[in-house]
């Protein structure tokens, strides 16, 4: 990991900043951040950082030796994969003093999911359109009978 590149493009990239912002708060490390999860987190945190701009951060990332920006392909979704400890990573980023030995490579496994106690669903809908829907692990039966109604409710067939 370039340190200075990276204190550097903190500075530089909004993107980058609201990553290491997002992931410097964190309790644990990742080994894997998904774009559409930490999309999601920045939105509920104000942050106004579109897609292509948090793509653009997580490939600077990857160019100061963070990790590597994988983009989605057949059903996975685009994530980056961290090679250092995101949360090490990103607090030297913006600014902490954090010694050498600390950025061994990530060798827990804990990742979106088990963080925020959540898991990813994908449904194929047509050929040409998956849905992704992220719910709660413990989401209870009526949970899901209301999401069920609530999806119910969504064609327009009487409107056309």
């Amino acid at each position: 990991m370039n340190v200075e590149e990276l204190k550097a493009a903190y500075l530089a990239n909004d993107a980058v900043r609201a990553i290491c912002d997002e992931m410097g708060a964190r309790q644990r490390n990742q080994t894997e951040t998904k774009l559409h999860r930490m999309l999601s987190l920045l939105g509920n945190d104000g942050a106004s950082i579109r897609k292509p701009a948090l793509i653009a951060g997580f490939r600077e990332l990857q160019r100061v030796e963070c990790g590597k920006y994988i983009e989605g392909r057949r059903g996975w979704p685009s994530r980056f994969v961290w090679t250092v400890e995101s949360i090490n990573a990103c607090r030297v980023a913006q600014g902490e003093q954090i010694e050498a030995a600390e950025f061994s490579p990530v060798d827990d496994d804990v990742d979106d999911q088990e963080q925020n106690d959540t898991l990813d669903h994908y449904f194929n809908l047509r050929a040409d359109f998956q849905v992704e829907i992220v719910l709660p692990i413990d989401m209870s039966q009526s949970e899901a009978n209301r999401l069920a109604a609530f999806i119910q409710s969504l064609p327009l067939d009487d409107f056309q």
